[in-house]
């Protein structure tokens, strides 16, 4: 087929072909700087997203440790409450044997059992 075209259309067709060719190759770049920046774009998200994970992470344990110690705390009071309710009970039971005490001495000094 190219032996009956002229040189001219020959030279044309290559060029033609040349430049279809480089257009390619053109696109074919801009496309891998496109996708090598999306990648670029996801890979620093990515770091991010784990930075943040991390970060979430340690905050997590954080607070699970001052609930831990928050409820220590409130073991150490109910302790402490119930305690001092033992010892009010027996302040009161003490109270009322003086009380009790109390009035049998004054009942025998006012009646003497002689």
């Amino acid at each position: 087929a190219l032996g009956s075209c002229s040189a001219a259309e020959v030279g044309r067709t290559i060029m033609a072909e040349l430049n279809e060719l480089f257009e390619q190759i053109l696109h074919s770049e801009r496309n891998f700087q496109e996708r090598t920046s999306r990648l670029r774009e996801l890979s620093s998200k990515i770091q991010q997203c784990q930075l943040e994970l991390q970060q979430a992470k340690e905050a997590s344990h954080t607070l699970q440790g001052e609930q831990v110690v928050k409820r220590l705390k409130l073991a150490g009071l109910e302790v402490d409450a119930k305690l001092l309710a033992i010892r009010r009970r027996i302040a009161q039971e003490q109270k009322d044997k003086v009380a009790g005490n109390k009035k049998q001495v004054i009942g025998e000094l006012v009646c003497p059992l002689y």
